[in-house]
């Protein structure tokens, strides 16, 4: 099924399980540098959340980026402890916050 080494490690990483949890977005604004997108992608995936949705742009002030993911459980203080972390080494301003789901 999977031809090469980096396919097979890719593999080990996907989870086809249906996943539950609470959604939140992470917000993340500063200067555009390479691997933005790859630390912080990298950090939820090594913690098993799941990104849902991913929005980025780019003006000419700062780049912006707003990952929504799900939160497997109720763990927001160890979320916010780790991307802030991930903030100051990236040099960039990380938030996050429950996505308010809206009522039909």
């Amino acid at each position: 099924m999977f031809n090469n080494k980096a396919e097979k490690k890719l593999a080990g990483h996907i989870n086809t399980k249906s996943q539950k949890g609470k959604k939140y977005i992470i917000t993340v604004y500063g200067a555009d540098k390479p691997g933005i997108v790859y630390a912080i992608s990298s950090y939820l995936a090594k913690n098993k959340f799941n990104i849902t949705d991913v929005q980025t742009t780019l003006s000419a002030k700062a780049y912006v980026m707003f990952i929504e993911i799900l939160l497997p459980a109720p763990n927001e203080k160890q979320l916010l402890n780790d991307i802030s972390k991930v903030a100051k080494i990236l040099g960039v301003n990380i938030s996050a916050h429950q996505s308010e789901e809206p009522e039909l």
